[in-house]
């Protein structure tokens, strides 16, 4: 949302050398997104082998539990209804138009220098 009006100020005020702090600011938001996603997709990793654990130990306790049979219908379910977005991950995704944001930054950057 910052980036979004930091890209409207630039179309109305122009590239010059009044706007710096502005496609500089660019450059800052990319890289913090960036790393905020990276550190985001870590965390969600580590509650993912949390819940691994959790479901190993029920399998211990009840054997007969069929978690992975459950896990596997609502997945294929899943995997009808959106077959093209299954396999795509989300983190890269954020990270994606994080680095954009950031590229878009330096390019401005560059273009305001030069004018």
């Amino acid at each position: 949302m910052i980036a979004s009006a930091v890209f409207g100020f630039l179309t109305q005020d122009g590239l010059t050398h009044k706007a710096l702090p502005l496609t500089i600011l660019l450059i800052v938001l990319g890289i913090f997104g960036g790393i905020a996603s990276e550190k985001l997709y870590e965390r969600s990793k580590l509650h993912m082998e949390l819940a691994w654990a959790w479901r190993r130990r029920l399998y211990e306790l009840h054997p007969d539990i069929q978690l992975d049979r459950l896990t596997d219908e609502a997945e294929e379910i899943h995997r009808k209804r959106f077959p093209r977005l299954f396999d795509l991950r989300l983190h890269r995704v954020w990270v994606t138009l994080d680095l954009a944001i950031g590229f878009a930054g330096i390019i401005l950057t560059i273009v305001a220098v030069s004018s």
